[in-house]
């Protein structure tokens, strides 16, 4: 039970506690406690009333000065509400270009970021006009480039990798990347597009054969080659096997892990395991293949429907069929590169294909001159050949069409102006340009600039 002070003891009390309140703050007495913390508060109340006293004393602003004032802490507090205004303006427009990618995205089957489905070239028209525009094959760029929905578009080009179409292109490494069992003549060359060829077979000195190897300088793709060599010469004849390693001391044959049935259906048996691992015999494999005939040489173009191998060094070795020539003269020569998923890697020769329209495509198809240039704002290749098939296993790639065709053949002058203006190439095409009077200025630029005979349709 507290005690009970007198009057006298009272007053003194409160006279020590309005002197030093700090000090009973925090006194045993609850009672003690409530008085202090009043005094205290009632004093810190009286000391900020004195010190704006004394500010407004101090300026001795008159009705003028504080007008201004006034004036500018509200244009201050207006400049604040403009920046949030403009914040919550960007967040709504950032969520309403969200919205259009998620559109985007529930309109897509799947999201085809592999290989096997954008790089799945048809071996027929009528395939090639399926697949062409499927959305299961198409890439989320694609997409929004064939809806115009330019806020998804720029939305997708300020991320990273965007423009990536899962281009093909051909790898052909100098004669600085390849190594031969049996060293080459100085005369020899295995290198694409060189005058000289490589001979796998040597009669001189041990009547040997050699295989090459060639290292990409980086892991890669690899989706197919291209090999240049004799013509006439049928595939049981002139066979390869393939190894591949990724570190150039492991290999490993391919295919290793597709049965040798699903493998031919891919690409040409030209290069094959001799053990595909279901039991057949070498002999048993090409029997499967009779029927394939002779197939010209010059060049061949081999392409599969989906990623053969992922390494750095591939290896081929001679193969002989029993029963076949194969690689038994010094005559027998060739030349060989790679087919790779495209990675801006060096030693890529050629342009770039792609199966089906790319944004770029889309646009100059469409005219879409807006685009276009967004589109090679950001890196577009003007030179990239779309909407390529592969009607047999060794010919050339057919329909590739460049952006400059495309636009050329919509009769769209200004997007022509704007795709030479921006590096693509006028001379090197055939162009098919529409009858009119738009198609006559189209026509007459192009030739122009040094195009071959403008065909008009």
């Amino acid at each position: 039970m507290e005690d009970v002070l007198d009057e006298e003891s009272e007053g003194n009390l409160m006279d020590e506690m309005n002197a030093r309140p700090a000090e009973y703050l925090n006194s045993r007495r609850p009672i003690f406690r409530k008085v202090a913390a009043a005094i205290k508060e009632e004093k810190d109340a009286a000391a900020q009333i004195a010190e704006v006293e004394q500010e407004i004393r101090d300026h001795s602003m008159s009705p003028a000065d504080m007008l201004v004032e006034v004036r500018s802490l509200i244009r201050k507090q207006n400049t604040e509400f403009e920046a949030m205004r403009a914040e919550n303006a960007g967040l709504v427009e950032r969520v309403a270009t969200l919205e259009h990618v998620v559109k985007l995205l529930v309109s897509l089957p799947q999201i085809s970021r592999s290989a096997s489905d954008v790089c799945a070239f048809a071996q027929t028209e009528v395939e090639h006009r399926a697949l062409q525009g499927n959305l299961k094959t198409l890439t989320l760029l694609q997409h929004a480039a064939q809806q115009r929905d330019l806020s998804a578009i720029d939305y997708l080009l300020s991320s990273e990798s965007t423009l990536e179409e899962h281009a093909l292109v051909v790898l052909n490494p100098p004669e600085s990347c390849r190594t031969y069992e049996v060293p080459k003549q100085t005369s020899e060359s295995s290198v694409l597009g060189q005058e000289a060829k490589w001979a796998p077979f040597k009669s001189s000195p041990n009547a040997q054969k050699s295989w090459l190897q060639l290292d990409a300088g980086r892991v890669v793709n690899l989706m197919g080659w291209h090999m240049e060599t004799d013509s006439g010469v049928h595939p049981r004849e002139r066979s390869f096997i393939m190894e591949v390693s990724s570190d150039g001391e492991k290999w490993q044959r391919i295919p290793t892990e597709m049965a040798w049935r699903d493998f031919k259906t891919y690409f040409v048996p030209a290069v094959c395991s001799a053990n595909n691992g279901n039991g057949f015999t070498n002999a048993q494999m090409y029997s499967a293949v009779q029927g394939l005939g002779a197939m010209p040489h010059t060049p061949q173009f081999y392409l599969a429907q989906c990623c053969i191998a992922y390494a750095r060094y591939f290896r081929i070795l001679p193969h002989t069929v029993p029963g076949q020539s194969g690689w038994n003269k010094d005559s027998h020569t060739l030349r060989f590169g790679l087919v790779i998923l495209d990675d801006g890697g060096d030693h890529l020769v050629g342009p770039r294909f792609v199966r089906d329209l790319s944004p770029l495509h889309t646009a100059a198809k469409t005219g879409d001159t807006e685009l276009i240039r967004k589109l090679l704002d950001h890196g577009a290749d003007p030179e990239m050949l779309a909407g390529c098939w592969q009607p047999t296993f060794s010919s050339p790639l057919q329909g590739g069409k460049t952006a400059l065709q495309l636009a050329a053949s919509s009769a769209s002058l200004e997007a022509v102006q704007i795709l030479v203006d921006r590096g693509a190439k006028v001379h090197k095409d055939q162009f098919e340009v529409p009858t009119g009077k738009d198609g006559d200025l189209v026509a007459g630029f192009l030739q122009t600039n040094g195009s071959k005979p403008v065909k008009r349709t």
